[in-house]
Order: C-alpha cells, then sequence, then structure tokens
C-alpha cells in the first residue's frame, strides 16, 4: 500500500493490488471519541428507513485530515462536540434550511419508500388499503347509479303518456255484468281500485233478471311486471244477495297512501235506514274471502247516503309518551244528505285507527282502543243550510281535509264552495278557510263537485262553470302561503284541444304524489286533460281520449280519474261505452 498523500484521509484509498480495506476500527476510549464511528444527529424529516440507508462517518479518518489542514484542535478538544460553545453559536447562526423542489421530491421518494415498507412487511394494512380501494370502488358504482337514475327520473316526469292506453275489461263475475265498471277510482304505487255500482245480471230470458240488481262490486288490481300490461286483476269484492241489491257499493272508492287500506262506499245501503248509507274498509292483503268490515256514523238516518264521498290517509300524531310519534289513519266519509243543519244540508265524519295512544283529548277526548276504527269527529258548517250538499265530494291527505259544497249559495244560487279543514296536535280536526268561486256570475257553477288536496296545492272542480262555454267546466288551483289558501289559476285548455259547450270540465280532478300534475276529467267531452307546473305556471301537457267514433258517443271517459304516485305514474280514467277503463302509461 502507497504512503498517503497529506489531502488523503485514511479510509478513501484502497490498495490496488488487493480488496478495499473495510476492516472496522477497535474499540475507542471516551477520551478519543473523534477516532470512532458515529452518525450525525436525524433531522426531523427522516425517517427510520432512511437512517438505515445513511453512510456512517469515520471520525478517525476525518481527524487526521482536518489536523493536516491545521483543524485539529477543534477534533482533539475534550469538549463534547454536541456541547461546544462554536458549534452552539454556528448553529445558531446558520439559516434554517429552505424547502427546495428538489427537497420536497426527495421527502415525497421517502413516503413512498416508507409506504412500501409498511405495505409489505404488516398485513393488516394490506387489508386496510384494500378494503379502503374496494370502498371506494363501490362508491364510485353507486354514483354513477345514483346519477343516471336521477337523469332518467328527471326526463321521465316531463315525458308524455303514450296515445295508446291498456284497456281493462269489465270482469264478468257470477254470471253477472259490469253497469258502470270505472264510475269511481284510485290509485296508489302497487294497486289499482275500480268501482262498480250498478253491475247487472245476465241471462237468456230478460225474465230471469227483471227483478234482481246486485249490490255493487269493486275489484282490486295490482300492478303488473308484464310488457304491455300494465294491470292484473288481483282480489274482487261483489254484494250480490238479496238484502244488499241496489246499494250502489262502490260508488266511491279511495285507497291509502302506504296500500294498505282500501275504503268503499255504499251510499244506498239499506241496513240502518232507506238509502241511509255506509262504508266498507278492506285492509291488506285483500283477501276477498274475508269480508270486510261494514262502518255506518252513530247519528245516521234515511236517506242520509252516508258513503257517497271517502277518502282515507295516513298521518302521525305526538304520543302520550315524553316522545315519539303514533301512526294513525284517518277516512273521511260524507253524507250530503244529511238533515242536521236543514234538508240535504250534509255532513261529514271522520274515522280513525290508532296504532298507539296519542296525547290526551285526541278523538274528542274518548279514551283511544288501540287498532280499532273509531268515529272521532262530525264536520258542520257554520253556516249551512238547506240543500246546500255540504260533503259532496270529500278528499284527506295527511293532515287537511278538504270538503265540496256544490250548492252553497254564498256566490249565487247553487253557485258552490269548499271548506279546508285541518289537523291539530292536539288530534282534533278544525276549520281552517272556506273557499269561494271568484266569478262574477257563479251562479249555478256546482264550485266543489269535485275536491283533491295534495301537500300545499288544492284543486276545486267546477263542472257547470261557464268560463269556456255553457257547462263547459273548469278547474281552480289553490296554493297555500302563510297558513292562508289564495286562488293561483283555473286550468284553460290549449287552441289545439278546446273545451266546448257541456264538456263539464273538472267532474274529476287529481294531483299526482308530487304535485306537478294535475288531472282534470271532462266526461260529456269524453277527453280528460293533464297539466303540469312549468316555472311555476300551469300549463297543458297531454290529453287522453278515446278515438273510436262509435264509442265516444256514449263514453264518459273522464268522469273518474287517478294518477298513480311517481314520476313514471300511470296515469288512468274510466269509462268508455262499454265500461272500460283506460291505463296511460310511459316509455321510461
Amino acid at each position: 500500500m502507497s504512503q498517503l498523500e497529506p489531502w488523503e484521509m485514511e479510509g478513501s484509498v484502497s490498495d490496488n493490488d488487493g480488496p478495499q480495506n473495510s476492516a472496522p476500527n477497535p474499540p475507542q476510549s471516551a477520551d478519543n471519541w473523534a477516532s470512532s464511528t458515529w452518525s450525525a444527529a436525524p433531522e426531523p424529516w427522516e425517517s427510520d428507513i432512511e437512517l438505515k440507508q445513511r453512510p456512517q462517518m469515520n471520525l478517525h479518518a476525518s481527524a487526521k485530515g482536518m489536523d493536516m489542514m491545521g483543524s485539529s484542535q477543534d477534533v482533539h478538544s475534550p469538549i463534547s462536540p454536541r456541547s461546544s460553545p462554536s458549534r452552539r453559536k454556528r448553529s445558531a447562526d446558520r439559516p434554517e434550511p429552505v424547502s427546495t423542489p428538489n427537497n420536497q421530491a426527495v421527502d415525497d421518494l421517502s413516503l413512498w419508500q416508507t409506504f412500501k415498507e409498511l405495505y409489505k412487511e404488516n398485513p393488516r394494512v394490506k387489508y386496510v388499503i384494500t378494503a379502503l380501494v374496494l370502498l371506494l370502488l363501490a362508491s364510485l358504482i353507486l354514483l354513477g347509479v345514483s346519477l343516471a337514475g336521477r337523469k332518467t327520473q328527471q326526463d321521465c316526469s316531463t315525458a308524455k303518456h303514450n296515445s295508446e292506453p291498456f284497456i281493462i275489461q269489465p270482469p264478468s263475475v257470477q254470471n253477472r255484468n259490469s253497469g258502470e265498471f270505472g264510475a269511481s277510482l284510485d290509485a296508489s304505487s302497487s294497486y289499482l281500485v275500480v268501482g262498480d255500482p250498478s253491475p247487472k245480471c245476465i241471462s237468456q230470458t230478460e225474465g230471469d233478471c227483471s227483478s234482481f240488481t246486485v249490490g255493487g262490486a269493486v275489484f282490486v288490481y295490482r300492478k303488473s311486471s308484464k310488457k304491455n300490461k300494465d294491470w292484473e286483476l288481483f282480489s274482487q269484492f261483489v254484494l250480490d244477495d238479496s238484502l244488499t241489491s241496489g246499494d250502489t257499493f262502490g260508488t266511491s272508492v279511495s285507497i291509502s297512501e302506504d296500500s294498505r287500506t282500501i275504503v268503499v262506499g255504499s251510499p244506498m245501503d239499506d241496513g240502518f235506514g232507506v238509502t241511509a248509507g255506509a262504508i266498507y274498509i278492506m285492509e291488506e292483503p285483500f283477501d276477498n274471502n274475508k269480508p270486510p268490515l261494514r262502518l255506518a256514523s252513530d247519528d245516521i238516518g234515511a236517506n242520509d247516503n252516508f258513503g257517497g264521498s271517502v277518502s282515507v290517509s295516513v298521518t302521525t300524531l305526538p304520543s302520550n309518551s315524553s316522545h315519539g310519534q303514533v301512526k294513525v289513519t284517518n277516512i273521511v266519509a260524507g253524507a250530503a244528505s244529511d238533515d242536521d243543519l236543514g234538508s240535504n244540508s250534509g255532513g261529514a265524519y271522520v274515522f280513525s285507527k290508532f296504532e298507539g295512544i296519542p296525547v290526551d283529548g285526541t278523538c274528542g277526548g274518548q279514551d283511544i282502543i288501540v287498532n280499532e276504527w273509531m268515529q272521532c269527529q262530525k264536520l258542520l258548517p257554520d253556516d249551512g243550510g238547506t240543500f246546500d250538499r255540504f260533503a259532496k265530494s270529500v278528499h284527506i291527505a295527511d293532515r287537511t281535509i278538504i270538503i265540496g259544497t256544490d250548492w252553497d249559495d254564498d256566490m249565487g244560487i247553487d253557485a258552490g264552495a269548499a271548506y279546508v279543514y285541518s289537523l291539530g296536535d292536539d288530534g282534533n280536526w278544525g276549520l281552517q278557510q272556506k273557499l269561494l268561486p271568484t266569478n262574477s256570475d257563479s251562479t249555478a257553477n256546482k264550485f266543489g263537485n269535485a275536491v283533491v288536496t295534495r301537500g300545499d296545492i288544492i284543486v276545486v272542480g267546477a263542472d257547470l262553470d261557464d268560463s269556456q262555454g255553457v257547462d263547459s267546466g273548469a278547474a281552480y288551483v289553490y296554493k297555500l302561503a302563510n297558513g292562508v289558501w289564495s286562488l293561483d289559476s283555473r286550468l284553460i285548455t290549449i287552441d289545439d284541444n278546446p273545451v266546448h259547450d257541456g264538456y263539464e270540465c273538472g267532474k274529476s280532478v287529481d294531483i299526482s304524489s308530487d304535485g306537478n300534475t294535475i288531472l282534470v276529467g271532462c266526461p260529456k267531452g269524453s277527453v280528460a286533460f293533464a297539466f303540469m307546473l312549468q316555472n311555476g305556471v300551469w300549463i297543458q301537457k297531454d290529453y287522453f281520449t278515446y278515438e273510436d267514433f262509435y264509442s265516444k258517443q256514449s263514453a264518459l271517459l273522464g268522469e273518474s280519474l287517478a294518477a298513480q304516485p311517481g314520476v313514471d305514474g300511470v296515469i288512468v280514467t274510466g269509462y268508455g261505452a262499454n265500461q272500460e277503463v283506460f291505463s296511460y302509461s310511459k316509455d321510461c
């Protein structure tokens, strides 16, 4: 080995004839710390892996080199370099290292190396990373599906219904055919209920049927999953004994939003007096082998026609406990010929079924019997009078009841009116407002012949309104704002589909579950119109009719209406010349 040059440090030169000298130095004493091998103190940003890879410095070699350069006094000082005043001063005077892009790249690289080491050596890290990746992928998939579904819903909400309907023919039951199949309709997300108040018997000889009329029928259809078929017959209820003959069971029908309760009106029922009336209640699963529950008011009288109009809805009330809500199913049934305030002044009854105990005072303070139907209130107008026919039409949704009085005389003889009732947290119904027609001449318009409410919207039909011609009919939309119902608009058809004299538009009305579509039936014109809310204005979107000329002559399309919930909801209207019901769907 050649002699070291003055500027060369021991350990920095290798023997050309042999391997590089890498033998470790022998242990050193504390006084000779400069000749030992040591590592500089780790910087705050350095990881354990970087420290392992950090090169070691030989202080013995460094000391020799420094001594040759005249710096040996610093190396051999007995004072520890970590406590040296001169070192502390230099450290104090030395500026903090400035982060540069290169330094950042080194930091990023070291973080990546740390991550790789953890991933290789720690199985838990593998599982966590894998789970996070799968969770991220699942979230992206769900987001994509949600956005696609939202777009489909948006497209479907503005799409028009098919012009060709699915036709529901009246079924023949027990050798009897229909007389008014489709005279009343209602729909939920799962079911369609069709009333047939006057089915007739069939026979080869007229004499066999001359003295017999069936009491009425109701047919329950379930939404079909089959292509080109909207509905399938699911269940049927027929009154066909001599005691129920002529009861007109099915004059009015209603199904609750949760599809669990169906109510049917039978206003000519004689069980509690001649044509006193009754209502029938069927509950899911709507088994036609189980007789429906029959109810009547506690003060029913002859010729009251109780059940001429019915509606059912679900809501909640505060529980009598410190917290929680009680589910309540409410039925409102009209008796337009009730005589409490004069002959045919009318009245309405509220029946409720509680699934728990609500606050004290509910249902007029009666003792609540859980899961039993109870008559809670009878609603009468404070200004009611003879031949007003209060409750000619009724509808309930959540905590709002709207009651039509089509012969009210406030704005002229038989001009009509509608009363709005609301349900308080105390569990009782109270009058909120009376709605009157705004036309200068409303005589005999029959405002209130049909009513419906949904959310903050009320629609009132006036089937003999003269706004677009004599008895052309109209429908009026009211909006709730700051606790007050105000007239929002009168629905008018476009020029391409004019309404003519005698169409009686407004004989039936309905609102879609989202409150964005209003249906108006014009049975004497055999047509129904759909209006859609766009930018705060109701515009005509669709119209429905049956193009067969011969059928149209005697058809009453628009006599009844039902809008199935949902943006793709089916619109159903009845009935045709042969008592068909027409179901219009969307291709979305």
